[in-house]
């Protein structure tokens, strides 16, 4: 029999077939990802109610918006370090409850400052919950079916922006914006099936140092699914021991050398470029809905809502396109299509049936967008930085999401709309370039592989070590 190794650890889940096991994973990782979402979401149709209540200008519109994006820049970094300091389930669980919690504290704020402070607070937790929760589903879904696994983790956002909507037609209009948020703190009650269910990462366990529950785990898991440990016991655990006693301890600072500085700067432009297209038009959409198409509050959320459902299709395609054609040629054309798209909206808006079908088109590829860029996120870093190779990204990203609305309500209540949409379309074509000029395709590789093949780009010889330069199944 062939000797173990850590590596060989690893490999042994990549071998595994998905099961029911990993369905059910996804769908509890996507659950604790439609949440965050809502809580993300809702903002956006509680602010015209504010603006009216409160007599907010379009400038503290944009803070508003922004000041819970503020919050995620910071949330992404801090709790992405600590889920590869302390443990993926660990944060998992914390960033749920944390903005569970402070989405309730936002139903007792009685004016613009009040919210935007809360608002910040709860964006830690909102940013720390999605880089640490698609780091750990990387970590367990075979590298043939990563890419469909992570787009429909992101797919729960648009199911989540769709209620988002509803909630406003339904809720926010008839009885109040506070409402909105009372329904924020129901994710608190995922917190038990957590704990429960949710084992720590296997890579984690390796990397700290704690190798026999990793190998308990994995021949958990292979009984589970194909009904046989493939390794002897007490193999798996020496070998993996030695394996790991060479491990070096995590640094930051590994994040900006070597090679790892271009996938940083290259996937962190991605991330921003996509962010602060996105939710310049996002948040803002309901506004733009009633001041460039002349629609009434009530029908902009109805059409928004039908819109961000269908979206769920676009997360499905990215899942197909990104295993199959690869992760940046469908980077590339979802960006490119979202573009496009909202220009056709407002391009349409003398011909109302036309700019509906364009908003539901938007909807569709914007989904497609999102869908297609986490699993590219996830693969691209070591394991003992991924989680916070992740979080550095989407903290970038939010620092996007973060200027977007801001910017728009600057530069819509200036140059007007188009505007707003010429610098959208400069943003995502620059990261449409610098992922084909300098980023690197890892369809169909093993975590494993890729970290080798980065490695082949002047990776830090430390993070190139042994075990994670052992090839891993595909």
């Amino acid at each position: 029999m062939e000797r173990t190794t850590a590596a060989s650890l690893v490999s042994r889940l990549d071998a595994l077939p998905v099961n029911k096991w990993h369905w059910h994973l996804l769908i509890l990782c996507a659950a604790g990802m439609g949440c965050d979402q809502f809580e993300s979401q809702v903002m956006a149709n509680v602010l015209p109610s504010l603006a009216h209540q409160w007599h907010l200008s379009d400038t503290q519109v944009g803070l508003m918006s922004s000041s819970g994006f503020a919050g995620m820049l910071i949330g992404a970094i801090l709790f992405g370090m600590l889920a590869d300091i302390i443990g993926r389930r660990k944060i998992f669980g914390i960033t749920l409850l944390w903005y569970s919690l402070f989405t309730g504290a936002l139903v007792f704020t009685s004016n613009f400052q009040q919210m935007a402070v809360i608002r910040f607070i709860e964006g830690l937790g909102l940013g720390g919950f999605v880089p640490v929760a698609a780091a750990y589903l990387a970590e367990y879904v075979p590298s043939k079916r990563r890419g469909l696994f992570l787009s429909l983790f992101t797919a729960t956002a648009m199911l989540s922006y769709s209620i988002s909507f509803v909630v406003g037609f339904t809720i926010i209009l008839p009885y109040g914006w506070r409402w909105a948020f009372i329904l924020g703190t129901l994710p608190a009650l995922l917190i038990v099936f957590v704990f429960r269910h949710v084992p720590e990462s296997v890579r984690y366990l390796i990397k700290r140092g704690k190798v026999t529950e990793a190998v308990e785990l994995v021949e958990q898991l292979e009984q589970r699914i194909v009904g046989q440990v493939t390794v002897p016991h007490a193999e798996a655990i020496e070998t993996a021991k030695q394996s790991e006693s060479a491990e070096p301890q995590f640094r930051y600072r590994d994040l900006f050398r070597g090679g790892l500085v271009k996938i940083v700067i290259v996937l962190s432009f991605l991330g921003f470029a996509f962010n602060f297209a996105s939710f310049a038009i996002r948040m803002w959409l309901p506004i733009f809905l009633v001041r460039e198409l002349h629609v009434s509050l009530s029908y902009g959320f109805k059409l928004n809502a039908i819109g961000t459902f269908i979206a769920i299709s676009g997360q499905t395609i990215a899942g197909w396109t990104t295993d199959h054609w690869g992760r940046r040629p469908s980077v590339a054309y979802s960006f490119i299509g979202y573009a496009i798209s909202t220009y056709l909206i407002f391009a349409c808006k003398s011909y109302p049936i036309a700019a509906w079908s364009f908003i539901f088109t938007y909807h569709i590829i914007n989904g497609a967008a999102w869908g297609s860029q986490f699993a590219y996120y996830s693969e691209n870093f070591p394991t003992r930085l991924r989680a916070t190779g992740v979080a550095f990204v989407q903290s970038v990203a939010r620092f996007g999401a973060l200027l977007g609305p801001a910017v728009v309500g600057v530069i819509y209540s200036r140059f007007g709309v188009n505007s707003v949409l010429h610098l959208n379309l400069v943003l995502l074509c620059m990261a449409v370039a610098g992922i084909f000029l300098f980023g690197r395709e890892t369809r169909l590789r093993s975590l494993e592989e890729i970290t080798r093949m980065n490695a082949g780009a002047d990776l830090p010889s430390e993070l190139a070590s042994p075990m994670s330069m052992e090839r891993g199944a595909n």
